[in-house]
């Protein structure tokens, strides 16, 4: 394994399934059920955001040719939503500057795993800075209402917690959630396409159409 494939593990959905459950039961432990509930929809509407853009280009061809763009990347956006959330959780209690170390050191993270997906051909820069921005996105609204230092209540639950996300994400690092194979099968179905859409077909057809497109708007 190359590293950038073992970077863009770090943000499959397979290994990082654990954390974000976890994140859930430390923010219900730590601060309240409603944090927990808030953190809940605003990360599963990130994930359903990614989805509906995968749907549409798959099933309809439905895309930005100008930058290339035919569906959020799932692994930026869980990784900007899942590590800076975890990093701030973990290390909240500790000096300021540990805390900005380490809330750099999430970010940047989520930023290699993108890369990872551009370098391994997976997506490309528009694709990626998107889901970043939206995993970002998640986790600066959730860290926006976590109790400032000192005023919360830190869990008991904590080390084991965090051990046990370590322990299931290690079990499961290198394995696929095989997630787009979901959504190609449930694309298709909704779509009634034989075979879905993929970047080689969709340039293809922008291609051929483009100069119709200047054929037929040439002055007469």
């Amino acid at each position: 394994m190359n590293f950038w494939q073992a970077l863009t593990d770090l943000g499959d959905a397979a290994f990082l399934a654990s954390f974000a459950l976890g994140i859930t039961v430390w923010l219900a432990a730590r601060s309240s059920l409603l944090l927990a509930a808030a953190w809940i929809a605003v990360f599963g509407a990130a994930i359903l955001i990614v989805a509906a853009t995968k749907l549409a280009f798959i099933g309809w061809g439905l895309g930005i040719h100008a930058i290339d763009f035919t569906g959020v990347s799932g692994h930026a956006t869980l990784a900007g939503a899942i590590f800076p959330v975890l990093a701030y959780l973990a290390i909240s209690r500790t000096h300021l500057l540990i805390r900005l170390v380490c809330q750099g050191l999430a970010i940047l993270l989520a930023i290699g795993i993108g890369v990872s997906r551009v370098v391994l051909n997976a997506h490309s820069p528009s694709e990626v800075v998107l889901g970043l921005m939206l995993g970002f996105a998640v986790s600066a609204l959730i860290i926006k209402f976590v109790p400032v230092r000192g005023s919360e209540r830190f869990p008991r639950i904590a080390p084991v917690l965090l051990l046990t996300m370590l322990g299931l994400g290690a079990a499961f690092y290198g394995e696929r959630a095989h997630a787009q194979r979901w959504l190609v099968a449930l694309a298709l179905q909704v779509s009634g396409r034989d075979r879905p859409y993929n970047r080689g077909t969709w340039q293809t057809e922008a291609a051929v159409a483009r100069p119709d497109t200047a054929v037929h708007s040439r002055p007469r």
